[in-house]
C-alpha cells in the first residue's frame, strides 16, 4: 500500500514539474524526436560530474537521477565555468524557491545571494535507499549582455520513512560572460568549502538551443 502511495505522488510530482517546465522539456530523455543534441553522459562514483562543452548552445538541460553524498548532511551544489572548467565560478549565485512538504503544504527555500554556488538541495542523507533527482533548464548562456538563469527542480527521496522533498528552483549566475561548462558536487552542508564524493548516480547534458 505505502508502495502504490509513494508511486502516486512520484508520479504526481513528475507532472507537476512537467508543466512547470513547459510541455516538451522532457522529451530529451524518452527517446523523442526533440532536436536536443547530448552534449554527454556521465555515471559511478566520482569527486564531481563536470560537462566542460557546451558546443555553442546558448539552451541547455541538465538531467540527474540516482545521486548519493559521501555523507550524511550533504549539500548538492550546481556551479558554472567560463573557461570550459578550468576555474568554476565561486561567487554572484543567486537562487530562491519552494519545497513541498510531504505532510502538507509548502516552505520557501533558502536563498542563496551572491552565494559561492547554487544550492538545489540541502542537508541530503547518505542512507540506504535516500536519492536526488531532478532537471535544470539553463537559458542565454552565451549572450555577453544577459545574465544566466535557470531554472527546474530537485528532488529528495527517502525510501526509509517513503517521503519525498520535490523542490522548485529559480535563479540566475550574475554573469555576463559566456558559459561552457557546468557542473554537481556534494558539499558539507555546515562547511560548503569542504567537498564531499558522489558515491552513485547518473547525470546527462542536452543543447536545445544555439
Amino acid at each position: 500500500m505505502k508502495s502504490r502511495i509513494a508511486n502516486a505522488f512520484l508520479l504526481a510530482v513528475l507532472a507537476l514539474s512537467a508543466a512547470f517546465l513547459g510541455g516538451d522539456h522532457l522529451l530529451a530523455n524518452q527517446g523523442g524526436s526533440s532536436g536536443y543534441t547530448s552534449l554527454g553522459d556521465l555515471s559511478g562514483p566520482g569527486a564531481v560530474y563536470e560537462f566542460k562543452e557546451l558546443k555553442g548552445f546558448d539552451q541547455v538541460q541538465l538531467t540527474f537521477s540516482d545521486m548519493l553524498p559521501s555523507a550524511d548532511n550533504a549539500d548538492l551544489i550546481m556551479e558554472m565555468s567560463k573557461d570550459g572548467g578550468a576555474t568554476w565560478e565561486r561567487t554572484h549565485y543567486n537562487t530562491g524557491g519552494t519545497a513541498v512538504n510531504p505532510k502538507g503544504g509548502t516552505i520557501s527555500l533558502p536563498a542563496d545571494i551572491d552565494a559561492a554556488a547554487a544550492h538545489l538541495y540541502w542537508a541530503m542523507d547518505n542512507t540506504a535507499g535516500a536519492r536526488n533527482a531532478g532537471q535544470l533548464d539553463f537559458l542565454s548562456l552565451q549572450s555577453p549582455l544577459s545574465y544566466k538563469p535557470f531554472h527546474g527542480w530537485c528532488i529528495g527521496f527517502y525510501q526509509a520513512d517513503h517521503q519525498a522533498w520535490p523542490a522548485f528552483i529559480n535563479g540566475y549566475l550574475r554573469l555576463t560572460a559566456p558559459i561552457n561548462g557546468i557542473r554537481l558536487r556534494y558539499v558539507d552542508h555546515n562547511n560548503n568549502a569542504k567537498a564531499l564524493t558522489i558515491i552513485q548516480g547518473k547525470a546527462s547534458l542536452d543543447g536545445i538551443r544555439k
